[in-house]
């Protein structure tokens, strides 16, 4: 079962590795985790009919002789050196099964500084990387695990982590980072590597912005062009700079100047004014899915 077809139907459903523990939480497995919706949104019908649907997971049961296991999902006490770690996960979403040893054996050659990594079911794994001169960006871990991709004939999306010391209680680390990967993963976003500092706008306000009328109506009113979203945001990305923006969308930078005054005649904006930029892609974040529906 799709969670984004499901999303549009249960607005309050979220995705997650494991089943939920809390008995107010009606949860049940797809193909990239484990969907959590709130009881009280359910009738018991409904709770059977997805239940049926539901797609069979098939747990990998060594993950429980991993320490990092034990620590982030079981909250068990271990041993950890000095240092600072950081925690990447991985989904997937194919029709062909991974070969998950072939894949950790691979994935451990090219990051050597690696102290775990295991699957938590058969399209999640879950990476602990200490830290050392040889570690990798985000972007550049974005580029490995496309490599890996054309490997093993399969699409992944990654959530990479920032790196802690060894002192920080990493399950609770973990369960924010888990909520944030799965907010990634319900999104449009066309990035297959996210980390916090991608997310932070749109994760934050996601929950705060959504029931505001007046941020709607706004966002119905200045992005009915369904081109002037994805021009905003890459002008966000760009900080501002019309060139390097119009190479980005392979656009001339005249049609785009175009395009930019036009949408600033209509809403009155300086888009040379971080602010208002800023409001645009707040805007664009969280409402532009309601708009373009």
């Amino acid at each position: 079962m799709d969670f984004n077809e499901l999303l549009s139907i249960y607005p309050n459903a979220s995705l997650h590795a494991l089943p939920a523990s809390e008995p107010m939480l009606f949860s049940f497995p797809s193909k990239t985790g484990y969907i959590w919706i709130p009881k009280a949104q359910l009738s018991v019908t409904e709770m059977h009919l997805l239940q049926h649907l539901a797609e069979e997971k098939t747990l990998i049961h060594e993950c429980d002789t991993h320490p990092w296991y034990r620590l982030l999902l079981l909250q068990k006490p271990i041993a950890i050196t000095e240092g600072n770690y950081r925690i990447i996960q991985i989904a997937w979403n194919q029709t062909q099964r991974l070969d998950s040893t072939s894949w950790l054996e691979e994935i451990r050659i090219m990051m050597p500084q690696l102290v775990d990594a295991f699957f938590v079911t058969d399209q999640y794994a879950i990476l602990i990387e200490k830290q050392d001169a040889h570690s990798f960006s985000t972007n550049e871990l974005a580029g490995l695990f496309l490599a890996l991709d054309g490997d093993f004939d399969s699409y992944s999306r990654i959530y990479v982590g920032y790196f802690h010391p060894s002192t920080v209680t990493f399950y609770k680390i973990f369960a924010e980072e888990e909520a944030i990967f799965s907010f990634f993963q319900s999104t449009r976003r066309q990035e297959a590597a996210s980390d916090l500092a991608m997310l932070i706008v749109s994760y934050c306000t996601k929950q705060a912005l959504a029931s505001s009328y007046l941020l709607h109506a706004l966002a119905a009113h200045w992005f009915s062009d369904s081109d002037l979203p994805l021009i905003l945001t890459t002008l966000w990305d760009n900080q501002g700079n019309i060139s390097s923006t119009a190479k980005e969308l392979f656009m001339h930078r005249n049609t785009l100047q175009y395009k930019l005054d036009k949408f600033q005649q209509t809403s009155l904006l300086n888009l040379k004014e971080t602010n208002q930029l800023f409001l645009c892609q707040l805007l664009i974040e969280n409402f532009i899915d309601s708009v373009v529906s």
